[in-house]
This record gives structure tokens, sequence and C-alpha cells, in this order.
């Protein structure tokens, strides 16, 4: 049997009910607002058809797709292929079939819904031939079952189909999934039916009570994916999209949305650099740059702050799928919209979790006394005496006994082992036929790693969308949303803390018996526990409201069949305010043995800094959408007219002189040394739009966008750019040469696609260089006053415009045994025209004026995306295996720069033709290890003859075999820090109430450049180092160690950028995994509920990487001197009433 009521894509939006209690009080007010009276649906709807020669099935499309009726039916039980003539004018839905099935063997039922018309097989009663057709005999029902229609979770699924077998006898299940009928057969069969869910059958046997479960059907040829200013279905997607789930963006609580991204989509390069809270990691689509980000249909740069519970869908448009937004998608488009309201009561879901972090990588210094070796190594390096450390005090250093001789672990005494973050959401999500809402409420709180504590970001978001039906035709949505975020941080930056504590030494003290004065440990003022601590260095926060406001009318016309008309206006509002206030300070030296404390140094001053800036957007949008089916063809058409108007300012204000830190206000500072600044800037679009769908068959797919767009960015000559695209796709699973002999193929498309797109996303792509431009420039005396001055900026240039971009993609992808076995493979060219650069490198140094920046340079992209997935149910126990992986690389196609004469400038220097993603260095070759090697050597190292050599340093290649180092020997020694290779395995498990998950996430082809402190084991003499370093660096005892010998600076020798530092950063790690288990049904029923979960989560938990001794995260940098990554664990509890 099968259940073909999924037929069409409007059914597809019919949700998951968590429905068990009354509507909650608060938000009675929201629903009393809009609720109105109506007839029923069934009573006010009139249809206007006029189909001739269709069949059944065709009829049934046409009925779903124009109007909110849906059939239920067993293809067994109706002639689909009948083929029926019928025009009707304003007729009601009940007289429409009894014409169509009148005098048939199928009879029809509208069912108390009042939407879900079931079509089953007519019975008719045994009779004599008496030559007259008889009057239909009903049969008498007498046999009552009650029962309960839930998902493979317990999860109530209300408007199921429950229809006894062979008869028209049926109903649907309540808002509880609950249902009770009246059946002819104690011993007869119930078919019980759901839309995204396998068709069931059940033997009655005389039972009264049923508990029936149904399992998801995998096939997901029914999905339906979010695209640029509408949706459709993923079977009849041309385009290179991806999605993740709701589930997915939620399963392990993290701080932002992009960190849940990494190893998830194919094409996705997420990399985050540091976890400072409030941190977000750079996302980019196939390596292209900064995508545009579109939420609820606007471009909004917040999407991080989201909530990750208000998502209801995450789509990525990498190819032509984007070109609809045509000047602003050339680096692809990510589309987020969130959840809206729903038929039925309210359900009322409460999320939590409470998580603990601590970083990915804890770094180990050496002790206080392996310290005192470095420096007696880099003195007898140096030639210097006498040796700073003698054997007793690095002796006393080991003993700990002696307070002068500590071994203070620092990060031990700044950092904390677990900081606490936590995440809050609930939301109420209901409504009737008139109104629908969502209505949502998050918070979340992170917490610094500083033991001083004060460090930390919090974020609230409140969300409500409602939709009002004022009429059938006439509809309203109203969206409010604000996202609120409170940063309290100290007045250094993270380089300069974690710099301080990565220097700091060992061989100072933490504390003083004295607890308010700060001990010096031997660098100037600089302090690790003084820069981590808001009491005693000032403060530094910023709070930012992020709101957002959409209002947006609809109507469906009456007069034209599948014609609608939408108008959106829309409010985006962004205001950060920033106050930094620092405090002057001391460090103390202490004399124990006279009980005395001296100034050692001092640092900081009383300071206030106060910002504050804002920015506002505008967007007018207007759609006109028609969709319509004859016969085999079905089309689809949008038109979209938008406006955007952006303003934005900001001013800054500074005073010192404060006599004191009790008045931490404007006022209470000096005017001496005040100062302003500020800015304002404004700008705007206007675009028109269209895009075409046109399906036959379901079978030969194409569709097309172009786009007019327009800046006041550029002039009016160059202001208006067109953006078409072309995407074709063939569904080779819907040949009969196909369907007659692979049945297993549920769906095998081939897709190709071509968009000419833009890039007009910040800025710095030529923002009015059209124009002569000015800028402030430096103060000069005039007699007894300062003025200001203004300069020019330079040649302006009236013909700068958007880059072109070309995108081509070829895929295809498959679908086999009904959803258990699925993959994708695309491969992608793009070519960036007319990137801006400047003519500087081409002219004489003698031409005098700034040039400007022009349209002429180009890039291209190139690369792959694969991805696999199974999925399978056995009885109670299901499962799914998701991998993906992704190549893209970027090559100088043509760029703008001097002719070379020198063929070695022209290797290292020369773009274009070159690959992006190259790191030029010296190869090495291990170390020296004795003099006499050094001597022998027949090539000049330190083009000083070598003077500076000595054992244990890095012996480099000389690749041009000229006999000396330099610059000509540098070749390709790797690549940079961005991976051109991205993978991910995705899992998850459930069985009975227990489920799992795992993400595995890693990358390949990129290096790190380990820098400063990361080279040598001390700089500058007073500088910390690393236990990896000291442990394997080079003596004359130790001589096939790893690293060089200790010296005191990062010399000539060790500071070239060679392939000694440089390291393959290729990494697989334990993105994320969750455990959860969920209450039956049995137990949630005697407690009101309907859902309660309870989960153990990851987060960063395990990494695999090529670093080997460096103990460094490889997403890091290549320095320790950043806020590290953290890794977390969390325990979550979800509810649903």
């Amino acid at each position: 049997m099968k259940n073909l009521c999924a037929r069409t894509e409007g059914f597809c939006s019919l949700l998951k009910y968590d429905l068990k209690m009354k509507i909650s009080t608060l938000f009675i007010f929201f629903v009393a607002m809009f609720t109105m009276q109506a007839n029923s649906y069934s009573q006010r709807t009139k249809i206007t058809l006029d189909l001739e020669n269709v069949t059944i099935a065709q009829f049934i499309d046409k009925i779903e797709s124009t109007t909110e009726f849906r059939f239920v039916y067993i293809t067994d039980n109706v002639d689909l292929e009948r083929a029926i003539t019928l025009k009707v004018k304003k007729e009601l839905i009940s007289t429409i079939l009894e014409r169509i099935f009148r005098n048939t063997e199928t009879d029809y039922a509208i069912a108390s819904s009042d939407k879900l018309i079931h079509l089953t097989k007519r019975i008719k009663p045994h009779r004599e031939d008496t030559g007259t057709e008889p009057e239909e005999v009903r049969p008498v029902l007498q046999f009552q079952i009650n029962g309960t229609v839930t998902d493979q979770e317990g999860v109530p699924l209300p408007g199921a189909s429950i229809i006894e077998k062979g008869t028209t006898n049926g109903t649907q299940t309540d808002f509880d999934g609950k249902f009770s009928l009246k059946i002819i057969d104690p011993e007869s069969i119930i078919v019980v039916s759901y839309l995204g869910y396998k068709t069931k059958e059940v033997e009655i046997e005389e039972q009264t009570t049923l508990n029936i479960n149904l399992q998801e059907d995998s096939s997901s040829l029914d999905e339906v994916v979010v695209v640029g200013y509408g949706s459709q279905k993923k079977v009849n997607l041309t385009g290179s999209v991806s999605t993740i789930s709701t589930d997915e963006l939620t399963r392990v609580p993290v701080a932002s949305i992009g960190q849940s991204l990494a190893g998830t989509l194919p094409g996705i390069i997420s990399k985050q650099s540091e976890g400072k809270p409030g941190s977000n990691p750079s996302v980019s689509i196939r390596g292209f740059g900064n995508p545009l980000i579109i939420v609820d249909g606007i471009e909004q740069d917040n999407y991080n702050n989201i909530d990750p519970e208000e998502i209801k869908s995450f789509s990525v448009l990498k190819d032509a799928a984007a070109a609809i937004y045509g000047s602003r998608a050339g680096n692809g488009v990510i589309l987020i919209t969130t959840h809206r309201g729903r038929e039925g009561a309210p359900s009322i879901n409460f999320n939590t979790s409470y998580s603990v972090q601590a970083p990915t990588v804890y770094p180990e210094f050496v002790d206080s006394w392996e310290y005192a070796i470095i420096q007696n190594e880099v003195f007898e390096f140096n030639g210097s005496a006498p040796i700073t450390y003698s054997d007793e005090e690095i002796q006393l250093f080991k003993n700990g006994t002696d307070p002068d001789y500590p071994n203070t672990k620092w990060y031990d005494e700044v950092i904390q082992k677990w900081s606490p973050m936590q995440n809050h959401n609930l939301n109420v999500q209901g409504g009737k036929d008139n109104v629908k809402y969502f209505l949502s409420v998050g918070h979340m709180q992170q917490d610094g790693i500083y033991k001083a504590g004060g460090v930390k970001f919090k974020r609230y978001n409140l969300r409500s969308n409602v939709d009002v039906n004022i009429s059938k035709d006439l509809s309203v949505g109203v969206d409010l949303a604000s996202r609120i975020t409170d940063n309290n941080d100290v007045p250094f930056s993270s380089h300069d803390i974690f710099q301080t504590l990565g220097t700091t030494t060992n061989r100072f003290p933490a504390s003083y018996p004295d607890p308010t004065k700060t001990p010096w440990v031997g660098r100037s003022s600089h302090q690790p526990l003084i820069k981590t601590n808001r009491d005693l260095s000032g403060y530094n926060d910023s709070d930012r409201k992020y709101n957002t406001a959409a209002l947006t009318l609809k109507y469906n016309t009456p007069f034209v069949e599948g014609l609608s008309f939408k108008v959106r206006g829309n409010y985006v509002g962004d205001e950060t305010y920033g106050k930094k206030w620092t405090k002057p300070y001391s460090t103390y030296n202490y004399d124990r043995l006279n009980d005395n404390y001296t100034v050692a140094a001092t640092g900081g001053i009383y300071s206030l800094t106060e910002s504050n800036s804002r920015s506002r957007q505008l967007t007018l949008q207007g759609f006109l959408e028609y969709e319509n089916s004859f016969l085999d063809h079905n089309i689809k058409g949008l038109i979209v007219s938008e406006v955007i108007d952006n303003k934005s300012n900001w001013f800054t204000a500074y005073k010192d002189g404060f006599i004191s830190g009790g008045i931490d206000q404007n006022f209470a500072g000096s005017s001496e040394n005040m100062s302003t600044n500020g800015s304002a800037g404004e700008d705007s679009r206007m675009s028109y739009a269209g895009r075409i769908n046109y399906s036959y068959k379901s079978k030969y797919l194409l569709e097309s966008t172009i786009r007019y767009d327009a800046s006041s960015r550029f002039s009016k000559d160059y202001r208006w750019g067109l953006f078409p695209s072309l995407l074709l796709g063939w569904r080779i699973s819907e040949e009969n040469f196909v369907k007659d002999r692979l049945s297993f193929i549920n769906n095998l498309k081939v897709k190709a696609t071509f968009s000419h797109t833009g890039y007009d996303g910040d800025d710095s792509v030529g923002g009015y260089q059209y124009l002569s431009t000015y800028s402030f420039n430096s103060q000069y005396a005039f007699g007894n006053s300062a003025i200001k001055t203004i300069r020019d900026n330079g040649i302006s240039n009236p013909a700068i415009t958007w880059e072109d971009i070309y995108t081509y993609n070829a895929a295809i992808e498959g679908n086999f045994w009904n959803g258990k076995l699925g993959f994708e493979f695309d491969y992608f060219y793009r070519l960036r025209d007319g990137v801006l650069g400047r003519r500087t490198s081409i002219l004489p140094n003698t031409f005098g004026a700034s040039l400007p920046q022009e349209n002429i340079n180009s890039l291209s992209n190139r690369g792959f995306e694969l991805v696999l997935n199974h999925k399978n149910y056995n009885n109670e126990f299901k499962y799914s295996i998701s991998a993906n992986i992704s190549r893209s690389r970027a090559k100088y196609e043509d760029w703008t720069e001097q002719e070379f004469t020198d063929p070695d400038e022209e290797r290292q220097q020369k773009r274009t033709g070159n690959w992006v993603n190259r790191t030029f260095g010296y190869l090495t070759d291990g170390l020296f290890q004795t003099q006499e090697e050094i001597d022998n050597s027949e090539i000049d190292y330190d083009l000083n003859n070598n003077a500076t050599l000595q054992p244990g340093m890095i012996k480099y290649v000389d690749v041009n075999g000229d006999k000396k180092i330099d610059w000509r020997d540098q070749e390709v020694i790797g690549k940079g820090g961005t991976p051109e290779i991205m993978f991910g395995i995705n899992t998850s498990f459930e069985y009975k109430g227990f489920d799992a998950s795992m993400l595995w996430q890693g990358a390949s082809d990129f290096n790190i450049n380990f820098s400063s402190n990361m080279r040598v084991p001390s700089l500058n003499y007073v500088w910390n180092s690393y236990k990896f370093l000291f442990n394997d660096r080079w003596t004359p005892d130790n001589p096939n160690a790893q690293f060089p010998l200790s010296t005191n600076t990062n010399s000539y020798m060790h500071g070239r950028n060679s392939d000694f530092w440089l390291k393959k950063a290729g990494y697989v790690r334990l993105k994320n995994f969750s455990i959860g288990y969920s209450l039956p049904k049995e137990v949630l029923d005697k407690i009101n509920l309907n859902k309660l979960r309870l989960s153990i989560s990851g987060y960063n938990v395990l990494t695999f990487d090529k670093l080997g001794k460096f103990n460094f995260d490889p997403e890091g940098i290549g320095n320790s001197w950043t806020y590290p990554l953290y890794k977390s664990y969390s325990l979550g509890l979800s509810i649903s009433l």
C-alpha cells in the first residue's frame, strides 16, 4: 500500500505538535486580539476549475496546489488514471466531488477537520439483479476503538488519518494525537497515515485501545528547502543548496551559531581563531569570502547572536541558486528563517543547559630552575660572563622551600580550569485558522577564563512572529525581534594579556604577605594578575542592541488562480555603546628580611573613553508570485522589487586627568587632554529581480533568474548592473527506462548551472570613489591656534563599479532504497573579474598623485564537494550516517603587476597564473652538529662567512647552488592558514528513549607558521619558555634534538621563514557529541508533559593533528598570544507541554 497524501508541497508545512496543556495565560492576549469567527473552510471556499481530459491524479494535484484541501487515500482503492473533463465556477468542494465520483467505485468523505478529504472504495450491498441501481447502503458502525498516534519518540501526531480498511469510515487525530472511531468489524484493519511518515496497517483483533507509533519516511523526496525569496521541493532543486537541521544547530550548546557549522555542511569553511566570550568564527562558502546573510528575507550581519531555538531552517546557496540576490551574491548566501506559528493549541517548550568550558590546549611552561638553565646557556651563547645562575641557586629553585626562589605556575594563578556557560530558552507556538504565533525569549551567558572574574558575555533574545488571516485572501504578518548583548571585559586586548602571561617567568612570586601589593615580574609594569582584574586595571564594556521589525501583507487574488501579491517593510536598528575605564596601578618588590615594600614599576592612568555607534536599515520589498499546473507542466514565477536605505554614525570621546577613581564619568575628567572623533555615512540600493521555474512531469527542470541592481556607491553611468542565471536539471529516475528496470532508485538527477553575479559587500569595494574626496589631516599652528587641515585623497575614478563574478556548477545526486542511501557530487568553477587594485606597481616612482582603485584584477576558484549519507530504521532502532568533504583552491588569473626582469623575483612575486595559497621560505636540512661542520662548509649561511654560526643552529638548503643563503633560495614551502579541504562525519542513533550523536570534523591542506617565543627558549632574556622547546632543544648531549639551541633572541638564523617552523596543520577532531534520554509516553502522561529529555554533550572534545610536539590548537594562528579556543561539556534539559 502507498499513501499519496504527501503529493504536494503545501502539506509538507504541517509540523508535529507537542501539545498537552491549555494555552498559557501569558499569550491569551495575543490570541484574543486576532481571533475571528468564520464559517467552516469547506462551506466558504468556492472553487473555479477549467480542466479538460485530465486524470484524477492531476485533479487532486490541482485542488491541493490551489486550496488548503488535502486528500488521503490508498492507491489500490482509487482509479487515479481515469480521465475527466470539468468546468465549474465558484462551486463548493462537496459539489465538485459529487460530480466527479458519482456512479463510480470511489467514495469520498470530508473529515471533521474540514480540510481533509478521504477517498475510499465504495461498498455496495449484496443484492439480486433487478436491473435497477439500488440506493447505497451504509453499514452500521457498532464497535468503538480509541487510541493515540505518535512518532517514534512518542510525540503526538495531530491530524493523522485513521481509516477502516476497505471502507469510507474514518477520522483523524486531535491535537493530542488521540482518536475515537466506531468500526464495522472488531477483526478489521485500520490504515494510519501522516505526512512524512510511513503508512501503517494495524489489525484490531478486538482491541479497544491502540497506541500506534509511526516511523519517519526516510526518502525525503517531499522535503521543502528554503531558497532566495521562497521555497522549493528538494527533489526539484536545480541549484547547489545545502541545509542544516534545527536539531543539528541545537544539539550541543555553543556560544554562537557559527560554531555549530564546522563539518556539518559541504562547502562551508568555518574557522575560529580565538575563544574569547563574544567572539565568532569566520565563515565562508567554498572559500569565496564573507557570504551575504539573509534572516527572514532581510540582510542582517548579526546572525551569530540569534538564539538557535528560534531557527526553523538554515540554507546555504552556493552557485546560481544565490543569483537572485545579484550584486551581493558573489560570495554565496546563507538563508536563515525563524519559526512561525502553526495551527493548533499552544505548544510550550523550555530548553536549558549548563556548560563548563576549558582551553582545548593548556600550555606547559618551563619550571623556574629550567628557566635558569636556559639563561645560563644564553649567556654562554653570547660569550658573556659570568654565568647568571649558580648551581646552588638552581637547586634552591628545585627545592621550593625558599620564598625568594619560587616556581610559580602563572597559568594556574591567572586561568581557571573550568568556566561556566549557560543557555535558556522558553518559546510558545500555536494558533487557529485565522491567527498563528511563535513567541520566544532566550538568554545565554558565557564567562571568561580569568580567575579574577568579571569578564563575561551575556545575550538576551526576544522574538514574536504573528500571522493573521484578515480574510480568505488577505493575510498580515508582524515580526518583532531583539538581540541584546552585554560584553564585560578588561581594558587590555587578549593579545596583550596572553603575551604578558606567556612571557612572565616562574621565578617571580604570584603574591606577597600583603595581598594589596602585586609582585613585580621583571617586565616593567606588565603583570598578568593586574591585566586580568577589572578591580585593579579597569574595564572595557560594550552594550549592543540589535532590533528588527517587519510588516508583511499578502493577497491571494481570487480572480487569477495561483497569483498572489506581497508587500513587506523591514526595519533593522543596531546600536552599540562602549565605555572603557583605565586605572593607574603599581607593582612592588618585597624585602622579606626587613618586611619592606618598594614600588618597582607603575602603569596606567585614570582615563575614560566613551563611544557610540548607530545604524539603521530600511528595506521595502514588493513581490508578485504565480504558480500553476496544467497537464504535466508546472510553472512558478516571481517578480521582486527592493529598495534598501542605510544610515550610520559613530562618535568617541576621551578624557584623562581624573583626580580619583571614584567617579568614572566624563564630567569628572580634565579638559586639557580631551579629544573627540566621529563620522557618518549612508548608502542605498534599488533592485528588480525575477525568477521562473518550469518542470515537465517533475522530470525536466529549468530555472532562470535575472536581477537589475543599482548602488549609490557608484556613478550614474556605472550604477546599474544586470545579473542573470540559468539552472537546468534532469531527473533521470523519472524516465521509464529507469523506473521500469531500477525500482530501487528513488531519485537520480544531474544538474548544471551558470550565474553572473557581483560583489558589493562592504565599504572597501570602491564606495564613492567616483567623487573627488578629501580627508582631515594633521593640525598645524597658525599664530597661537592649532588648525586642522584637509587634503585631497587623490585621483577619482568615475568608472569604478562592482566586481563581476561568473560561477559554473555541475552536479549529480541520487537517492536509493527509499532514502537508505544517498549522495551528491558537485564540481564548481568561479571567476571573479574586476577585482579592485591600483596601478602603483607599473608606474614610475616619480608619479606624484595618489592613484585610484580600478576594476583591473581577476581571481578564480575551483573545487568539488561530495556528500554520502545512509539512514535506516529497524523496529525501534534508528540510525543515520552522513559524510561530506569539500575542496576549494584559488588562483590569480590576471593581476596588474610590474614587468619582472629577474627570474627569481618573478618566481617569488609574480601573481598572475599562480595559486593564491602559497607560502615562500627556506628549505632546511636539520641542525649543525659541530663547529668543524660549520668551518668546513662551502656555503655562506649568514652572509658573514659563517662567523655567527654555532652548533645547534638551523642549516638551510642552498637551492640555487650559488654557495650562499639569500632571498633567491626561497621556495614554496607550504600553504597559508586557511584550509583548502574540509570534511565531516555525522552519525546519530536512536533506540527507544535513548539517542546519541557524534560529529567528527577535520581540515587539511593548510599550514601554521609558528612565531615569536614558539621558536626559541628565550627572548629578550626575561621571557618565559615552553616546556617542549626546553625538553627537545639542541645541546651537545642531545644532538638529535628537534629544536635549535638556546639563544637570547629570535635570531637571524632562527627567525627566517622556513619549513622548520611552517607545519602542516591538518587535524581531525570530535567536534561534538550528545547522549540523551527521553521519558516514555506512559510516564509523560502521568506528569502531564509531552516531552522530557535529559542530555549530556561535549564540544571540541578530542583532537588529532600533525603538529607533533607543538602543543597548540590547529585552528589557532601560530603563537600563544591569543585567547585560547575552548572545549566544553554540558548538561541539558528539554521540556514540552
